[in-house]
């Protein structure tokens, strides 16, 4: 997980998942709480459900803590947003919204790598998954900026 601070991205590795995911949800509820944005590249698309998915199997209450509920429906909370929808707006077609090529039209900075790759990356060569992570996170920093949000 990296986690964009004011000083640059941090990024925290060395706990095991239940730990990591558990100080993620208390971070975002903070977030949430204080009614201040998180961002996340395709978060509605993958991030949210997958960090809910993995908060349920350690019995941490991720789907309690992301979603709103909204007449009986649950959406994720308003202040949890993916400026790869807002880049779209919110089109199910995502082609050319990728990170990568969005920051490359903003004109703030270039991947360094694919993250098909980061599971293995993160086994083999930890020193590049991370330096790769806290490029994105640099990249998602840049984006939000230059778009405004």
């Amino acid at each position: 997980v990296t986690w964009a601070m004011d000083n640059g991205p941090v990024m925290f590795s060395d706990k095991a998942e239940k730990e990591l995911i558990s100080d993620l949800m208390m971070i975002i509820s903070i977030q949430i709480k204080a009614e201040e944005p998180v961002y996340a590249w395709n978060g509605s698309g993958f991030d949210y459900r997958f960090l809910c998915q993995r908060a349920a199997v350690h019995r941490i209450p991720g789907f309690k803590v992301l979603p709103s509920a909204f007449r009986g429906r649950r959406y994720w909370n308003e202040n949890l947003v993916d400026p790869k929808a807002i880049w779209s707006m919110y089109s199910s077609d995502y082609r050319e919204t990728s990170l990568g090529k969005v920051a490359l039209a903003l004109g703030v900075g270039t991947k360094s790598g694919n993250g098909a790759n980061f599971a293995e990356l993160f086994k083999t060569d930890r020193d590049n998954a991370i330096a790769y992570a806290k490029n994105d996170t640099v990249l998602l920093r840049g984006i939000v900026e230059a778009m405004g949000i």
